[in-house]
């Protein structure tokens, strides 16, 4: 079963080189073995990340938003993955439910 939720996304190999999805142009997927995270404009790359290569999900909270962060150790997909979301309890929830660690900063 496929879950998907709409938010924002940075994804790039640092903060500073990054692009930048603001709410609600980006998407992040949810598969048996995977996720898939990316913009929603045909012409941006989507990236999809195994859940054995995601170390864990940590949590940062900025003013009124948590934002999630992505760690994990695939050379494929940009280091640094920053995914916020309206939605963050259900997807930290499904996070956890495929066996991904979830932590606060």
């Amino acid at each position: 079963m496929q879950k998907k939720f709409i938010g924002g996304l940075v994804a790039g190999e640092s903060r500073s080189l990054a692009l930048n999805c603001t709410w609600p142009l980006a998407f992040l997927s949810f598969d048996s073995d995977h996720i898939k995270i990316g913009c929603r404009f045909s012409f941006t790359k989507k990236h999809t990340l195994a859940y054995a290569d995601i170390q864990s999900v940590r949590l940062e909270r900025i003013l009124f938003f948590t934002r999630m962060r992505i760690l994990h150790q695939s050379p494929q997909v940009p280091a640094y993955l920053l995914f916020w979301s309206p939605k963050t309890k259900e997807i930290c929830d499904t996070f956890a439910q495929h066996g991904v660690e979830v932590t606060q900063k």
